[in-house]
């Protein structure tokens, strides 16, 4: 019953965030439908095509306005910016250069800016600014819309993007502010977080560390003696369950199978307790892990109970390397076009910036790799891996 209870809580999250998110947009609009309700049926409820399309410039520059809220404040903050996402383009630095990529090979990430605070953590750490930059600045796009709204002689043609931008602007807003248990942490319950538990805030500080650290070609490994986290408390607070979720990585790097698998499986008794967004790559580890160190006919029957959105994808070549990594795994456990599908993955970890995230998922695919080999009774050394 209890478990229960905890499903409804975490599934009503992201409805409440945009229930609100709608809720300050449906104001917002009715007091402009009460300006000019003329105006309004004529240029938005009627012009469906111009909505649509303003729907979509204005969800463009909400993300890049929000975005660069936490590269403002990152930067005051005394941060450096590792590298800045938009959808599949993303800037990083490599070696003193600027480097812009096109990769649709990331899935899942509409923005991002991640950045890097000072190595060493202090109970001083600066973590408020960076974390309210993105809703702050989207605050601030708020009142501008609606000022813009109230110019004498606006363009019609501006009505319907105005509108959609209310709506969109809202649901961000509160999906940033409002600490609200969701799919993905968000801003504001990471600041909640951060602000209750001193664990919480020094997770989030070693967690932006490790990331600009990988982007450089260091690995988990590297970063071994700073795990000291009670898994306990990775059950309340998410940014813990990311530290425990990069030993579990450093084990599996060090060829320590053993503990990895211990550890694997006290992240997966608590599955219920987190986001879904790591529930999600629990799940599909699972079953990988399966099928690497148990049988093949268990991971056949685990497979089985996956939702049914991850038995359908699998089927196919993904871009995200997490969902790779699952086609690849399924290709292998029933043997269909693994060959093809073991291709598409290397190509898949061209594209990943990120040399350590790279290492880690070439990793991955020697293990399943090697395993699918002595199956099939073969020798075959994978020459992939890079040191």
């Amino acid at each position: 019953m209890v478990e229960e209870k905890k499903k409804k809580k975490k599934k009503s999250g992201f409805g409440k965030q945009f229930l609100g998110g709608f809720i300050i947009g449906f104001l917002m609009v009715g007091a402009l439908v009460y300006r000019d309700y003329e105006l309004f049926d004529k240029h938005v409820g009627r012009d469906i095509a111009l909505s649509l399309v303003g729907a979509i410039i204005c969800f463009i520059i909400t993300i890049i306005i929000h975005e660069t809220g936490h590269l403002f404040f990152g930067l005051k903050s005394g941060y450096e910016l590792v590298s800045f996402r938009l959808f599949s383009h993303i800037w990083y630095k490599e070696d003193g250069k600027t480097i812009h990529k096109k990769n649709k090979g990331i899935g899942g990430i509409l923005g991002q800016c991640l950045m890097k605070p000072n190595d060493e953590y202090d109970e001083n750490f600066k973590f408020l600014a960076y974390l309210r930059g993105g809703y702050i600045f989207n605050m601030i796009q708020f009142i501008i819309l609606y000022g813009i709204w109230f110019i004498p002689g606006l363009p019609e043609i501006l009505f319907a993007p105005l509108v959609v931008g209310f709506f969109l602007t809202g649901i961000l807003l509160v999906s940033s502010f409002f600490a609200i248990e969701s799919p993905i942490p968000t801003d504001g319950h990471n600041i909640k977080m951060c602000k209750k538990y001193e664990t919480s805030k020094k997770a989030l500080h070693l967690q932006m560390k490790v990331n600009n650290k990988l982007s450089e070609g260091y690995t988990y490994v590297d970063f071994m003696d700073e795990y000291d986290f009670d898994f306990e408390l990775a059950k309340t607070q998410p940014l813990v369950y990311a530290i425990i979720g990069f030993k579990y990585n450093a084990l599996l790097e060090q060829g320590k199978i053993e503990e990895a698998k211990e550890m694997f499986e006290q992240m997966y008794e608590i599955r219920d307790d987190i986001p879904k967004a790591f529930k999600n790559g629990l799940l599909i580890e699972k079953f990988c892990n399966l099928y690497l160190y148990d049988s093949k006919e268990n991971a056949i029957a685990y497979f089985e109970t996956l939702p049914k959105i991850f038995k359908n994808i699998s089927k196919k070549p993904q871009r995200q390397d997490i969902l790779a990594i699952l086609s690849l795994c399924r290709s292998a456990v029933l043997e269909e076009n693994y060959e093809s599908m073991r291709q598409h993955s290397l190509l898949i970890a061209e594209t990943i910036p990120s040399k350590g995230s790279k290492i880690v998922f070439l990793n991955w695919i020697e293990m399943i790799d090697n395993k699918y080999n002595i199956l099939k009774n073969e020798t075959i050394e994978p020459n992939f891996i890079e040191n």
